[in-house]
Order: C-alpha cells, then sequence, then structure tokens
C-alpha cells in the first residue's frame, strides 16, 4: 500500500441492453397474429370434435388428471405440432412435451393392466411396485410399501419414458402368473386405477 492520496475516476458508466436477437425482434403485428382471437371460437363451432368442446365448455371443475390427454386431445385436433402449440400460448415445448408425457406413461401402465394413477398435483406417476431390486435401483424409484413412482421431469424425453415403460412391462411378465398375482393398491391409486385381480 502506497502512502500517497487515493484518486477515483467519477465518469459516468452507461449500461445498456443488448441489441435484441431476431426472435425478440418480432413486431407486434406478428405476436398478434399468432394469438388467437380475442372473444371468438370460430373452431369450436365448426372443425373441433366433441372432445374439444367439452374442453373449452369445462370451469374450474376439470380434474387435472384429464388436463394432459384433453391437451394431447386438442393439439392432434387441430393438427399441431408440440413447438407450435407452445407458440401459440407462449410456452415451452419443454412444458407441452411434459404434460403429453404424463399422460402417456400412465396410460401406457394401465393399457399393460399395471395399477397407475397420475398424481392430481404434480408430474409424479404412482404405479405398483417392481418385485426386482435390481430394476428399482437402477431406474432410481422412490418406492414405499406396495408401491413406487416416477417424476417425470422436462429432461426425461419420450424415448428414454419408451425404454422405461418397455423394460418395466417386459420384466413384470416374469414376476407374476396364476399363483403370484400383483399387489392391490387400490389404497393408494383409487380402486379406479387398481388393475389387481379385484378390481379390473
Amino acid at each position: 500500500m502506497s502512502g500517497g492520496p487515493i484518486s477515483q475516476d467519477w465518469e459516468p458508466v452507461v449500461i445498456r441492453k443488448k441489441a435484441p436477437n431476431a426472435a425478440a425482434k418480432k413486431d407486434e403485428k406478428a405476436v398478434n397474429a399468432a394469438r388467437p382471437a380475442a372473444g371468438t371460437n370460430k373452431a369450436a363451432s365448426s372443425s373441433t370434435t366433441l372432445n374439444t368442446r367439452k374442453l373449452d365448455e369445462e370451469t374450474e371443475n376439470l380434474a387435472h388428471e384429464r388436463v394432459p390427454k384433453a391437451i394431447m386431445q386438442t393439439r392432434t385436433d387441430k393438427k399441431l405440432t408440440q413447438a407450435q402449440l407452445a407458440q401459440i400460448i407462449n410456452e415451452k415445448p419443454q412444458v407441452i412435451q411434459e404434460y403429453e408425457s404424463w399422460e402417456a406413461g400412465t396410460g401406457r401402465l394401465r393399457d399393460a393392466g399395471i395399477s397407475a394413477m397420475l398424481n392430481e398435483l404434480s408430474s409424479t406417476v404412482v404405479f405398483e411396485r417392481p418385485k426386482d431390486e435390481e430394476f428399482v435401483r437402477r431406474w432410481q424409484l422412490a418406492c414405499q410399501g406396495n408401491i413406487a413412482h416416477v417424476v417425470v421431469m422436462p429432461s426425461v424425453n419420450i424415448e428414454k419414458l419408451d425404454d422405461f415403460l418397455s423394460e418395466l412391462v417386459e420384466k413384470r411378465s416374469t414376476w407374476y402368473d396364476e399363483k403370484a398375482q400383483p399387489p392391490c393398491i387400490a389404497a393408494d391409486v383409487g380402486t379406479e386405477n387398481c388393475s389387481c385381480g379385484q378390481h379390473k
């Protein structure tokens, strides 16, 4: 440290925002054109299916478990890709993929005869606990009693979900037969989601 006086530079510093890139330069006209017309719903009166109209007419009572299926159905009815729908509703495409993955995972488990339920308040799929502990460790499943759950994160793509579901269905076919039946998990997932012998 020197013994001389300390001087400071009091020149003003101007901080500016970076110039917007091409994606951010969308003019107001382009943004408004991507939004649906306010107060009109021509599609609901002409080209949409009954399921789409039901979704449009739903009130707060729409069950969360039905939302992913309704999103997927409406998107396919309107022949939109996930990216197109995301742009229309000003959301990230990963959010659309995540919602649809929840429904796809739960539906595939049920189709394979596996008790499963999509948690109403999160992206968690609850299903019967796999009997193979090595499988549980490899897929890092959280298990308690006769149930397991998996959280479908935005980073989980459809291919990874397919791999998990295919392996689970394949391995499960070796765990159960006429003598050994899957456990009843109706208390955890509800009777409508339980595929045990008593609730099929």
